[in-house]
Parts: C-alpha cells; sequence; structure tokens
C-alpha cells in the first residue's frame, strides 16, 4: 500500500496510528511499544503498515496507565432500575477534575456526572454492572482510582482502556521475600492474552504476570502476580484473600494481535495439521 500525503515512516512518530490494507485501525500506542509492535504485526502478518500525522493521533483520546493515583471511599450508592450511581470520596482526582472526565475505578472507564472539593459521582449502566464487581460494591468500600491520560503524557504502566474483559477470584496468596505471590482463577478461553512477564490490569492497576501456564481443555485459567509493598500500600490490595473478586483488564495490544493473526494461524495450522497427517500416512 503506498504511502498517503502527509504519512510519515515507522521511525518519526512518537504516538502513532496504523492503518491496515484491509482497513482496520489498532489502538493507539505509546513510544515504548511502537516499534515493536508495529514490526511485530508486519512481519507476522505480511501486511504494509503505514502511520497517519502525529497531530492525528493525540485528539481527544484517553486511556490510563495503570498508576493509581489514590484510593478513594465510597460515600453513597443509589441503585435504580436502569443502573446505579456511586458517590466517591477522593482528594487527588478531583483535583483538578471536569464534568465529563473519565476516570478509572477499579479498573472501570466511567464518567464524572458532578463533582465537588471532596467528591465526585459517576454513573454505571447495567451492562457495567453485569460485566465487572461493580455491583458488589458497598459503602466505605475503597476503590483504585486514576484519572485518564493522553498520549502526550508520560505512562509509567501500559496501556489500560478502562474496559473490563472478566472478573476473577483470587485463588491463592503467599509470602515471596518482601512481596507478596498472588494468584487468580479467570476463564480459561483469556489464556491467549496472557504471556509471563506481560502485562495485566487488575482492578485497574498496571502488574506484570509472573507465571500463567497454559490450561488444559476446558479448564479454568490462573496467572499470578508479585505485589512489593508499595503496590499494597497504594492500592486496595492489602484486602486480598482467597475468594475475593477482582476486575481483569487484558493487554489490549494482545488483543489486537490475536484478533489479526486469527486468519493467518488458522492457515498456518492447517498446513501443519496436513504435513502431519501426510508423515503419518507415510509411515
Amino acid at each position: 500500500m503506498a504511502r498517503g500525503k502527509g504519512l510519515r515512516p515507522l521511525g518519526g512518530i512518537k504516538y502513532r496510528r496504523a492503518r491496515f490494507a484491509y482497513g482496520g485501525f489498532p489502538p493507539y500506542v505509546h513510544g515504548c511499544y511502537a516499534s515493536t509492535y508495529f514490526a511485530l504485526l508486519q512481519r507476522l502478518t505480511g501486511r504494509t503498515i503505514c502511520q497517519l500525522p502525529a497531530r492525528a493521533c493525540t485528539r481527544g483520546f484517553f486511556v490510563f496507565s495503570g498508576i493509581v493515583e489514590e484510593v478513594g471511599q465510597i460515600t453513597e450508592i443509589t441503585q435504580t432500575a436502569d443502573g446505579c450511581r456511586l458517590t466517591i470520596g477522593a482528594k487527588k482526582v478531583v483535583n483538578p477534575v471536569n464534568l465529563g472526565d473519565s476516570i478509572s475505578v477499579d479498573g472501570i472507564c466511567l464518567t464524572v456526572v458532578s463533582f465537588d472539593s471532596n467528591s465526585f459521582s459517576v454513573e454505571a449502566v447495567l451492562e457495567t454492572m453485569r460485566r465487572t464487581k461493580l455491583g458488589e460494591k458497598k459503602v466505605a468500600d475503597g476503590v483504585n482510582l486514576e484519572r485518564a491520560v493522553t498520549l502526550n503524557d508520560r505512562m509509567g504502566g501500559h496501556l489500560v482502556t478502562g474496559h473490563i474483559d472478566a472478573v476473577a477470584t483470587v485463588s491463592k496468596v503467599e509470602d515471596d521475600g518482601f512481596s507478596k505471590l498472588i494468584t487468580f482463577e479467570l476463564p480459561g478461553e483469556l489464556a491467549p492474552f496472557f504471556v509471563p512477564k506481560g502485562s495485566v490490569a487488575i482492578d485497574g492497576v498496571s502488574l506484570t504476570v509472573v507465571d500463567c501456564p497454559v490450561p488444559k481443555g476446558d479448564d479454568n485459567l490462573y496467572f499470578s502476580v508479585a505485589l512489593i509493598p508499595h503496590t499494597l500500600d497504594a492500592t486496595t490490595f492489602k484486602s486480598l484473600k482467597p475468594g475475593v473478586k477482582v476486575n481483569i483488564e487484558t493487554d489490549v495490544i494482545a488483543r489486537y494481535v490475536a484478533r489479526w493473526l486469527e486468519p493467518h494461524l488458522d492457515e498456518k495450522l492447517k498446513k501443519v495439521a496436513a504435513k502431519i497427517s501426510s508423515g503419518v500416512a507415510k509411515g
């Protein structure tokens, strides 16, 4: 695909968006990921990639970094037939904040509908209540909070969208030196998005996967993360114990890579299967 007017080469853009020949658009990618990300996709798919101008990639798009700014406290919950309204006490994330801003609440991207100097309110639709653990929250519960960042800012964690993939359950908590090794259980269908030393957001906190054995058959996936004392002190994780539920967001880059590679991998697997069958027949 020819490079169009206004497009720039890969190395010249810190924050970029790629467009494939078949018209699909991946997410915005932070500079620390971009070169590896685009090079990997181009090599594996065999498709040409071009970039849009940098100025087109920094307007009106918000994500989170998975670095919690503070732990807020739920002060009021109003349940209705249409959803839920929560008021959360906070100091840092309301200074400053505006109506319509996005705030990650335990990893869930929610919109500020009102605020004052000590709190803000958000509303969650029924779909959000079904897909997350938000419906189990009670007044006085703590929640991890982070304001949205633009990709002009530094990102200390990884790209977190605030869209929850599943609710996991704490399976085991172990001491590991000065850290805590926490093992979680969740549906095995999410296994393709987990790799050792990969990224995962748990209740909105960017963490590194320690181990994630590939599940067999229809078994659930078990993966572990290590929590250092600072993370335990700066988040709600001090209360983690077996049976506690957490919101899980898998790495958005892993999700896009898996989706784009799916048809190509199917074709490669068919060829491998054909070769195996041919070898067996000859043997």
